[in-house]
């Protein structure tokens, strides 16, 4: 089902290409030589368009897990190698030294950030509208679902302050 529907796409983007005086002239443009582009351009927009839209993210999310897992075994690497010197020279090392100590998650920093994309959001639609894009405001009801969210973080990081203040005056 996924191959017939990426077939799709690509007859689609082939057919635009071939046709659209917009893509020969992205393709004059890239190339510089109307008769290069006409030979070499159109084929090209079609394939980086495909390889853009499919291709690229995948890499992206390969690369950041790759990056990821290797700055963690390097720090676990040397970790071991740090522990194993300890060893031989017979020195005892601290117990937080085999134990990650986790940090404390702030509520208060990602209701700030999801209260700011939600009001982001919604302000650009509300711009398009106003700049005359019918029925662009209808969109600005995405913006409410991570403003709503930011302020559930804000409310859990109030309730969370009033909290430990009274645990710390018992």
């Amino acid at each position: 089902m996924e191959l017939d529907s990426l077939s799709m796409v690509a007859d689609n983007v082939l057919k635009f290409v071939q046709y659209s005086p917009e893509a020969r002239e992205i393709s004059v443009g890239m190339l510089g030589n109307p008769e290069l582009a006409n030979s070499f351009g159109g084929i090209t927009v079609a394939i980086m368009a495909l390889f853009g839209i499919f291709f690229l993210p995948i890499i992206m999310i390969i690369l950041i897990v790759w990056f990821i897992t290797r700055a963690n075994m390097m720090r676990n690497r040397l970790q071991a190698d740090l522990y194993a010197k300890a060893i031989e020279k017979g020195v005892e090392l601290p117990q937080s030294f085999f134990t990650r100590e986790k940090k404390k998650r702030n509520p208060l920093n990602p209701g700030i950030i999801c209260v700011a994309i939600g009001l982001g959001i919604s302000l650009f639609f509300v711009t398009l509208e106003l700049f005359g894009n019918k029925g662009a405001a209808n969109g600005a009801a995405i913006g409410i679902i991570p403003f709503f969210i930011g302020i559930a973080y804000l409310l859990i990081w109030f309730m969370n302050k009033k909290q430990n203040a009274k645990e710390d005056v018992e």
